[in-house]
């Protein structure tokens, strides 16, 4: 499984490649949404993780675009600015779920999992919030 990671702050970027490395994913890191729909059209992702706020193209902004031009592409969308509409636009828009930072690994691989249908462990509250 190909996992992107789309976001402007490297040491999250960094963390999260390790991570996703270590239980057997492989995964793809961009530090901009402009950097990630541009690879777009030439790489394979079975799941995409983004950050909200992000200064070139926002997270609401590149769900739209991922609706658009992938939509059979779950979006898991991770944000530290927790607001209750946040997390309702981002449902809206298809993310099939949202993580407020900072969350537990096991948040992120648990909603990793269901998102492309390989979890055997139940999401935890944290990730199926939302």
């Amino acid at each position: 499984m190909r996992i992107a990671i789309v976001d402007d702050d490297s040491s999250v970027r960094k963390a999260l490649r390790r991570l996703l490395e270590s239980s057997n994913y492989s995964a793809d890191t961009f530090a901009s949404g402009k950097e990630f729909l541009a690879a777009l059209h030439h790489t394979a992702i079975d799941c995409v993780v983004i950050d909200l706020k992000m200064p070139d193209i926002g997270g609401l902004e590149l769900l739209r675009a991922l609706t658009e031009r992938r939509p059979s592409v779950p979006v898991i969308v991770m944000s530290a600015f927790d607001t209750p509409k946040s997390r309702s636009d981002c449902k809206m828009l298809g993310a099939v779920a949202y993580l407020p930072k900072p969350f537990e690994e096991s948040a992120l691989l648990s909603a990793i999992g269901a998102a492309v249908g390989g979890a055997k462990a139940k999401p935890s509250k944290e990730a199926s919030e939302g």
